[in-house]
């Protein structure tokens, strides 16, 4: 093998120098700088996306907030109109329900004096209904008619002791 040979070593260790020496030279200025750019670029695309990306977010939490506060205030808005609603409806209601009981008073009024006339009329019917029934009986039982006066005296003090 050719690394064996001792003779050959001082010029193996001078070629080996010379082609480190123009590989790092070639490296130094040619290759590295090409790579340390490509790698400054992207830590600035990415320091950029990063600023971009922060940015983004603060607007979209403000944008949330905003969200979050009309949201807040539509509720709110939609409780008062529903609240005024609701005591819009009640007043009405309360109208109604007067309106109702005193069309409801009136009509009760109304109704107690017919029946109270409808009273006094079957009352003055029944005086003379009983008239006539007594008048009628007393005539079979004793084969003669009582004068109306009698049976009529008769009828209004039977109806006086029962009330």
């Amino acid at each position: 093998m050719p690394q064996m040979v001792i003779p050959d070593y001082a010029p193996q260790i001078v070629w080996l120098v010379l082609t480190f020496a123009a590989l790092y030279f070639a490296m130094a200025k040619f290759a590295l700088p090409t790579v340390e750019r490509a790698l400054e670029e992207r830590r600035k695309r990415i320091d950029a996306n990063l600023e971009r990306a922060n940015v983004l977010k603060e607007e979209a939490e403000a944008a949330a907030a905003a969200y979050e506060e009309t949201l807040a205030k539509a509720r709110d808005g939609a409780h008062d109109a529903l609240r005024q609603a609701a005591e819009a409806l009640a007043a009405e209601a309360a109208k109604r329900t007067e309106a109702f009981d005193a069309t409801l008073a009136e009509k009760t009024k109304a109704a107690e004096g017919r029946i109270s006339k409808f009273r006094e009329k079957a009352h003055a019917e029944t005086r003379s209904v009983a008239t006539e029934v007594a008048s009628a009986i007393s005539a079979k039982l004793i084969g003669a008619s009582v004068p109306g006066d009698q049976v009529h005296r008769a009828v209004e003090a039977a109806l006086k002791e029962e009330i």
